[in-house]
Order: structure tokens, then C-alpha cells, then sequence
């Protein structure tokens, strides 16, 4: 199912807008906006109906479409800007680009090319954006594996020093002191609250009581001591 482009044409000759507009409507895949015959009005236009593409005639009265697009741009407008023009100038047509058109249609145009230019502009952008998508999944997916990763190799450290400290692992005080240490590397302030704050916690993750492990803890060290 095709996607319905929501189009907003503006044009100072209304007659050759609705003409367009006629045409397009009857497409299935376009809904046209009401037409704009001013500079200000496209603004305006824009940011309540939030088009999919705009067809911008440069020549507009009060604030013309080279204007328009540096007000846009400006905004960080979402929308996609076709020009049309009675006048092919390139160095009007460059610049009109730079600012952030994304075709140059001359006048008189051919309303059938228009509607496939329009198609054509969506599904580029429509592919820009899914792989844009598909770059944010990407790092999403990098950046999980890193801290994957980074967390594995934190816990062998921490395994590796308790067990250096002669605690053997099949005591409950020896998964007790491992999670106690993984608590307080990433909040710091639980060792200012030792029995109030992190013995609870890990009691929690164990489903025990504070007491437990807090006894767990006492005898793994006592252990470890002898």
C-alpha cells in the first residue's frame, strides 16, 4: 500500500495551482493541502499542516520562494521542497538547491512529471531514512555489545580478585561480596551506607534477608582470614 504524500503547492497564478492541484488529487497516493499565494502564507501553512512535499514557485508576493527556503532552512523544516520557475536561471537554480530544495521544476511544466517527481522524492527520502535507521540499530547494537562486553570483563576481575582472597565459591558469602562490589562500583555512595543501603540490595537480588547476608559476608571474610 502506497503511502498518501500530503502536498502543499504554492503559487502566485492560483488558476495554474488548482490546475495542478485537479490533477494530482485525483492520484490515489496524493492528498493536496489548500494552495498558498504568498510567502508567509507557505510558512504558516507549513507548520500547521505539515506537509510531505511543498512545490514552491519562487515568484511570490510579500516574500518570495528563495526567502521562503532560507526561513526554512533556518527552521529545520521536515519537509521536502520542490521549486518551480518560470525563469531558468541556473545561478537561481543552484543557490535555491543550496538552501535546500531538493528539484528544480521550469515552467511550464508537465503535470504528469510533477506527480513522478513527487513519487520519486519520497522514496528517496524513504530510503534515506531507513538507513539512517538501520546505522541507529547498528550502533544501538555496537554500543550493547561493548557494555556486554565491559561488564564480562569486570566480573571475571572481581571474581578473580575474591578468589585471590582465598574465598571459595560455594559459600552464599562469595556471591554476596560479588554482588556488593557490582553495586558499588556503579553507585559509589552505597559504601557510605553499607548496612542501610547495600545489604539491602543485595538482599533483594537473593531474595534473603539483610541479616543473611550480612552474616554471609562476616563469615566468607573469616574464611578468607584463616
Amino acid at each position: 500500500m502506497k503511502h498518501v504524500l500530503k502536498v502543499m503547492i504554492a503559487d502566485a497564478d492560483e488558476q495554474m495551482g488548482k490546475q495542478l492541484a485537479k490533477y494530482l488529487n485525483e492520484k490515489a497516493d496524493v492528498e493536496v493541502l489548500p494552495i498558498q499565494t504568498s510567502g508567509k502564507g507557505v510558512l504558516r501553512a507549513i507548520k500547521t499542516e505539515e506537509p510531505d512535499v511543498v512545490l514552491l514557485d519562487l515568484v511570490l508576493p510579500g516574500m518570495d520562494g528563495l526567502s521562503v527556503l532560507e526561513e526554512l532552512m533556518r527552521g529545520k523544516c521536515k519537509s521536502s521542497v520542490i521549486v518551480t520557475s518560470a525563469m531558468d536561471n541556473s545561478r537561481m537554480i543552484t543557490y535555491a538547491c543550496q538552501l535546500g530544495a531538493d528539484f528544480y521544476i521550469c515552467k511550464p511544466y508537465d503535470e504528469e512529471r510533477v506527480y513522478h517527481r513527487l513519487r520519486q522524492l519520497y522514496m528517496y527520502r524513504q530510503q534515506e531514512a531507513e538507513k539512517q535507521e538501520e546505522a541507529e540499530l547498528f550502533l544501538t547494537q555496537e554500543e550493547e555489545e561493548n557494555e556486554t562486553r565491559e561488564r564480562i570483563s569486570l566480573e571475571s576481575k572481581i571474581t578473580r580478585e575474591i578468589r585471590l582472597l582465598g574465598i571459595p565459591a560455594h559459600i552464599k558469602g562469595y556471591q554476596y561480596i560479588r554482588s556488593s562490589v557490582l553495586l558499588s562500583l556503579r553507585d559509589g555512595s552505597m559504601l557510605n551506607f553499607v548496612t542501610k543501603s547495600l545489604y539491602p540490595e543485595v538482599a533483594k537480588i537473593y531474595g534473603t534477608t539483610t541479616g543473611s547476608v550480612e552474616r554471609a559476608i562476616r563469615h566468607a571474610i573469616v574464611v578468607a582470614w584463616e
